[in-house]
């Protein structure tokens, strides 16, 4: 019971504390519970590849998953793990001591890999993944996760979704809603079968 109190202790605590970050007389923040939740996704995600081992588990409690994504390889193996198939990881630059066109060379890779996926990438630098600047790398690591709990959201993978049809609507103008709006959709549809009023 104590452990219990513990962790919500902890987690009350990471859900309040922001971080700000200024960068060129501009100021970013991001909150401590959006890197522990994007941590926590990381180790489970690729905890098991063995070209990011080294680096893994990442301490949610540290700093260090601003450090993880510098040479490129966690990025694009995040990528690779949201939409298979993306990066083709020959391309990669996988060994332990790589020089700074090697990662730059990683770095353009994630960003131009991240834009084929959907990404919107507009004012971020490979330098600025390399410096590991918290606002961009949190920001793009959002948008790259997103794609990858999207590719999920389809009839192919829950066939069920068949349900949220409206009356009168075909299917095939069901299929070509975005994600995000089918998303909404069945959490309207889940409101309104616990009689839930608007």
């Amino acid at each position: 019971m104590a452990e219990e109190a513990g962790l919500s202790d902890r987690l009350h605590a990471v859900q309040v504390n922001v971080v700000k970050v200024a960068t060129e007389d501009i100021k970013h923040s991001f909150s401590d519970a959006e890197k522990y939740n994007f941590v926590d996704y990381i180790n489970q995600a690729l905890g098991g590849d063995p070209h990011v081992g080294k680096v893994l588990p990442l301490n949610p409690d540290s700093d260090e998953i601003f450090t993880a994504v510098r040479d490129g390889v966690l990025l694009c193996k995040l990528i690779n793990r949201s939409v298979p198939g993306t990066v083709d990881e020959r391309t990669l630059n996988l060994k332990e001591k790589k020089n700074v066109f090697e990662i730059g060379e990683n770095q353009n890779l994630v960003l131009n890999s991240a834009k084929a996926i959907g990404c919107q990438v507009i004012n971020i630098r490979p330098s600025d993944l390399s410096e590991g600047k918290p606002h961009l790398v949190l920001g793009l690591m959002w948008q790259i996760i997103k794609m990858g709990l999207y590719q999920n959201i389809s009839l192919k993978e829950n066939p069920n979704l068949i349900r949220l049809l409206e009356e009168g609507e075909d299917l095939r103008a069901f299929m070509k809603l975005p994600p995000d709006q089918i998303l909404l959709r069945w959490f309207n549809y889940h409101l309104a079968r616990a009689g839930w009023q608007r």
